[in-house]
């Protein structure tokens, strides 16, 4: 079985190099700019979106007959309840 010998004078390679950040110190305005956005942000909203729907409103199968005679018909379809709803 015939091995190959990798060379140890080889360089590694990164795929990514160290970054640093430093235009909140080279633009002051820059960092106005974040600070008030960031504020503003920070905020919580008073209403909702106008495009949200209002929320449901929950109901009782008692308040509605039809309901109530479908409900008390699928359960003595299925054998759950004998009695109406």
């Amino acid at each position: 079985m015939a091995t190959e010998t990798v060379s140890s004078s080889h360089t590694e390679i990164y795929d990514s190099l160290p970054y640093y950040d430093d235009d909140l110190q080279k633009f002051p305005e820059l960092k106005e700019k974040v600070d008030r956005e960031m504020a503003r942000e920070l905020v919580q909203p008073t209403s909702l979106h106008p495009n949200v729907p209002p929320p449901i409103q929950p109901f009782s199968v008692r308040e509605h007959i039809f309901l109530r005679v479908c409900v008390s018909n699928i359960l003595t379809f299925f054998g759950f309840r004998t009695t109406p709803c």
